[in-house]
C-alpha cells in the first residue's frame, strides 16, 4: 500500500544544508534526513515513528504540541518561534538553540504533513552574546573614560584654584593659629588631588588585551595622566610567548595596582616599570623615588593585594623601601 508521501521525492533532502523532518498530523516523524539523525543523536530508523516532540524538552513539550495543533488548523509556510529562543534536545540530552521553518506538505491521502527544516546556531547565539559583552564593555569603558576626564578636567582644576586662593590668602594674616589652619587646609586639598588622581588611574582600565608588552606599556602611557609625565618601560626576555595568558593577566593587574600606589602617595619625580622573563619566571619591577613608606607604616589594602596575587601563583612580593628615597615593589612568579 503506498505511503501518504510516496509522491514526494523526500530524498532530495539529504543535500539541504538543513536537518529535515517530516511530520505526520498526530505529530509523529515520517521522515528525517540524515543531518537531522546527526542533530540530534539519533539514527534514521530511530526518529521515524518518534512523536516530534521527545526533539524538545520535556517540559515544554506539552506547550509544543498545543502549538502543533493551532499550527496544523491553519498551515502555512513561516518560521517557527518569531522572537524566541528555541532549543532542541539531543538523545544525550544536551540542549542546543535552534533556528525552524515549517511548511506544510499536502500529502495523497488528503492530510496534510509539517515539513521542518532545522538549523543549529549555536555559533551565532554565541557570536551575538560574545558582541553584547563587548558592547557593554566597551559602553562601560567610555563611561568611565567620561568620568575620568571630569574628574581631571573639572574636579581637579577647581581644587588647585582654591588651594592658590588659600595660599594667596596666607599674606594677610599675621596670627600664628590662623596661618597653621591655612596650612592645614592646603595640604588637606593637596592629599585630596592626590586621591582623585589615584580614583582617575583606576578608572582608566586597559581596552584590549593585546600581548602582555602592550598592556604594560598601555599602563604606563596612562599613568602619564595621573602622573604628569610618563613612566620609563623596559622588557627583557620573551615577555609576549612564554607568560601564559592567566599569569600575563596578573601580572598586568600587579602592575595597575603598584602604579595605582606610586600615584597615591609616593608624589614621585620619576618612576619605572620593568618586565623580565628568564628560567621559566617573570618578574614585575616598579620603583619611584618618592616619599618611601615609614618603617611603622601599616601596609594599605593595594600592598595586600600584590602579595595575595604573588602567593597563589606560587611566587613572592618583595618591598624596598626609605623614607624620602623611594620604594621598588618586585613581583617574581612562576610564568605558567
Amino acid at each position: 500500500m503506498p505511503g501518504p508521501l510516496d509522491h514526494l521525492n523526500l530524498e532530495l533532502c539529504d543535500a539541504a544544508p538543513d536537518a529535515v523532518i517530516v511530520v505526520d498530523p498526530d505529530g509523529i516523524i515520517h521522515y528525517a534526513n540524515q543531518l537531522a539523525a546527526t542533530m540530534f543523536a539519533l539514527g534514521r530508523e530511530e526518529l521515524v515513528g518518534r512523536p516530534v516532540e521527545v526533539l524538545v524538552d520535556e517540559e515544554i513539550r506539552e506547550r509544543h504540541a498545543g502549538h502543533r495543533s493551532r499550527f496544523q488548523r491553519k498551515p502555512h509556510a513561516r518560521p517557527m518561534g518569531n522572537g524566541l529562543v528555541l532549543h532542541g534536545r539531543r538523545a544525550t540530552g544536551d540542549r542546543f538553540p535552534v533556528e525552524i521553518s515549517l511548511s506544510p506538505l499536502a500529502a495523497n491521502d488528503g492530510s496534510t504533513f509539517i515539513m521542518a527544516a532545522i538549523r543549529d546556531v549555536t555559533d551565532r547565539v554565541r557570536s551575538e552574546v560574545q558582541l553584547r559583552t563587548v558592547q557593554a564593555e566597551l559602553a562601560m569603558s567610555e563611561e568611565r573614560d567620561r568620568i575620568a576626564r571630569d574628574l581631571h578636567d573639572t574636579i581637579i582644576q577647581q581644587l588647585f584654584a582654591i588651594g592658590m586662593t588659600l595660599q594667596s590668602l596666607a599674606g594677610n594674616f599675621t596670627d600664628e593659629q590662623h596661618i597653621e589652619r591655612l596650612d592645614w587646609a592646603v595640604d588637606e586639598l593637596d592629599r585630596t588631588i592626590h586621591e582623585v588622581r589615584s580614583v582617575i588611574f583606576g578608572l582608566q582600565a586597559p581596552r584590549g588585551k593585546g600581548g602582555l608588552r602592550s598592556q604594560i606599556m598601555f599602563l604606563a602611557h596612562e599613568a602619564r595622566r595621573t602622573l604628569g609625565f610618563e613612566p620609563r618601560v623596559r622588557f627583557v626576555g620573551l615577555v609576549d610567548t612564554a607568560v601564559s595568558d592567566n599569569v600575563a593577566e596578573q601580572v598586568v593587574l600587579a602592575a595597575r595596582e603598584a602604579l595605582a600606589n606610586v600615584v597615591r602617595h609616593a608624589n614621585p619625580n620619576q618612576v619605572s616599570v620593568g618586565v623580565s622573563v628568564n628560567d621559566g619566571r617573570v618578574r614585575l619591577v616598579v620603583a619611584d623615588d618618592g616619599a618611601g613608606i615609614a618603617p611603622d607604616a601599616v601596609r594599605g589594602h593595594g600592598l595586600r593585594n600584590l602579595d595575595e596575587r604573588a602567593e597563589v601563583l606560587g611566587g613572592v612580593c618583595t618591598i624596598e623601601t626609605a623614607v624620602g628615597a623611594g620604594t621598588t615593589v618586585t613581583w617574581d612568579v612562576p610564568t605558567a
